[in-house]
């Protein structure tokens, strides 16, 4: 388990991403062990063909650099006790939050993710908030502390500059 768990530290970033790809992961193993198999397939076969069928590109990509050498861990018997763990240490990860204005796209977040990671900690998990006040950058909370890296500071330390420039377009 601990090698999966590495592996999904590796490329998931955001609380979201990791609970759409372990829900993929269980649904994925369900099919491999309460689906009967078809010809002389390995369990990594199957579990690649289904993994083709149930993923999105993105969640297919980040899973299959995964590999498989985890599958040993999961059996019909610690099928349930191991997804149900993998909940548990999700939920138990450092949480940090960030403020953007929009939805970010998946190079977005792995280079929000990557940032975070660098320089908070290697194990903390985005939690994302769609905040339209958060003009031009993000605003991230870690550890109780609020780090601004938006626009929208600078904009309030200045309301009077921003309003002779937006007056001298109205004339």
């Amino acid at each position: 388990m601990d090698s999966l768990k590495a592996a999904l530290l590796s490329n998931t970033f955001s609380v979201e991403a990791a609970k759409r790809r372990i829900g993929l992961l269980q649904r994925v193993l369900e099919s491999l062990f309460y689906t009967k198999a078809e010809g002389d397939a390995t369990p990594e076969e199957r579990y690649s063909a289904a993994l083709a069928v149930e993923a999105t590109p993105e969640d297919h990509t980040a899973v299959a650099l995964w590999g498989t050498a985890w599958l040993t861990a999961f059996s019909e018997q610690t099928f349930h006790t191991n997804i149900a763990e993998l909940h548990t240490w999700l939920e138990g990860l450092p949480r940090v939050t960030v403020y953007v204005p929009a939805v970010l796209d998946a190079d977005g977040e792995e280079t929000m993710g990557e940032w975070c990671r660098k320089e908070l900690s290697p194990n903390h998990m985005l939690d994302f908030e769609i905040d339209a006040m958060t003009l031009g950058g993000c605003a991230v909370i870690s550890g109780g502390k609020l780090y601004d890296y938006s626009f929208t500071p600078r904009l309030r330390k200045m309301p009077e500059v921003i309003r002779e420039v937006l007056d001298s377009y109205a004339t």
